[in-house]
């Protein structure tokens, strides 16, 4: 498989996330994943269904609202997050 890769930005007041969170692109199935410091914590299918793979820290949530966002998606707060999460349970969230 191949996978493009590119540093995710902010979408709040921060400058950067330090290349803590990295997206990469499946070209092959079109789908988008996020892998913050060294864990892929979610994905995008092409038609923006996004799936989160758990809970993580204060840090980690902010790459997903930023991830999200860049592709459309809205997550409103860690209610909503939470609901996505358990929604989630059961779908495999790695690069292949």
């Amino acid at each position: 498989m191949s996978y493009l890769a590119s540093e995710l930005t902010p979408y709040d007041s921060h400058k950067s996330f330090y290349g803590k969170a990295v997206e990469y692109y499946n070209d092959k199935t079109g789908e988008y994943f996020l892998k913050s410091y060294s864990t892929i914590v979610a994905k995008i299918t092409p038609d923006g269904k996004i799936f989160i793979d758990g809970e993580y820290s204060a840090t980690t949530r902010r790459h997903i609202y930023a991830f999200a966002e860049k592709h459309g998606v809205s997550i409103a707060n860690i209610k909503e997050m939470r609901k996505i999460i358990e929604e989630s349970k059961g779908t495999v969230i790695e690069l292949e």
